[in-house]
């Protein structure tokens, strides 16, 4: 298979001239590419073509270059990539473009820049989500917020009556975290040995973005979980997983499971509703509701 996808998919498909017909063939290698992270000389020519002609290409091949080059070219294409920043009218192309470059050798000399087109960029785009979060990811590299204890969280009157799967996730997302089951008695699963049931999981996506972005990291915050499935995404292999959703990926009335709920638009008051007082003010819990909001789906 890998074989296969560095000559069928990858190098096939950028040997063809860049032109809008043939985008969809180089957002395919760019795929390939972020899954096996795969790099030559000559593949590394061609990402600096696309890196030179971003500006010129649809908004959906520039989301695709920039996934692959925050992934796999770090600080390597900072000039070009800050140069659609400055030009592009898309929110989310935008903040891709922020995040490669907070991500850059020059990330904190450019905080105040970034801060500054950010509030510009809300300016045309009143409470837009990924903007709202963009704009709380540059402000925490100044000053971070203190999270709240974990303890109200973790008490057995919290969701009393719901069964809750608790992800606890490592700010570096390369590293794996750990999940948790909590009975709807409140009390944590354990094993035929007495130890408490915990499983390793990487929330990791493969570009590590932030959740807030599209194939980015799982969003922190609130899930509604409902069955599993298999997974049929080739990169992914068939898998077996908890099927989970955000706000705004189906009603109001099945995310908070409430019959009595007949209101189809959302009211981040219900969800603000879920958590423990000493939560409602921490911006990153919101994360999921945000990232329901700007369009992200199918969170497995």
């Amino acid at each position: 298979m890998y074989r296969n996808l560095v000559q069928q998919t990858i190098n096939k498909n950028l040997a063809y001239p860049l032109v809008d017909s043939t985008e969809e063939n180089w957002q395919d290698a760019f795929n390939a590419m972020e899954v096996l992270r795969y790099r030559s000389l000559w593949i590394d020519g061609r990402v600096q073509m696309a890196a030179d002609q971003l500006l010129q290409q649809s908004n959906s091949f520039q989301r695709a270059a920039l996934e692959l080059l925050y992934a796999n070219y770090p600080d390597t294409f900072y000039q070009p990539v800050k140069l659609l920043l400055l030009q592009t009218e898309d929110p989310k192309i935008f903040a891709m473009c922020a995040n490669y470059v907070l991500q850059s050798k020059s990330g904190e000399h450019d905080l105040s820049f970034l801060a500054v087109k950010t509030q510009q960029k809300l300016g045309s785009y009143p409470g837009h989500p990924i903007l709202l979060q963009l704009q709380y990811d540059i402000a925490q590299r100044k000053t971070a917020a203190r999270r709240p204890s974990l303890n109200s969280l973790l008490q057995k009157s919290y969701l009393k009556g719901h069964t809750l799967l608790f992800s606890f996730q490592r700010k570096n997302r390369d590293y794996p975290g750990l999940v948790m089951v909590r009975d709807a008695n409140g009390n944590f699963v354990r094993d035929s040995t007495g130890q408490y049931f915990a499983v390793p999981q990487l929330a990791r996506s493969i570009n590590n973005l932030p959740g807030y972005l599209s194939n980015g990291n799982t969003p922190e915050g609130l899930f509604r979980m409902k069955g599993y499935d298999v997974s049929r995404a080739t990169f992914i292999g068939p898998t077996v997983n908890i099927q989970l959703t955000m706000p705004f990926e189906k009603s109001p009335k099945h995310f908070y499971a409430d019959s009595s709920i007949t209101d189809t638009s959302w009211n981040l008051n219900y969800y603000r509703n879920l958590l423990p007082n000493d939560w409602k003010e921490y911006f990153p819990i919101y994360q999921s509701y945000y990232a329901g909001k700007a369009g992200r789906t199918e969170i497995i």
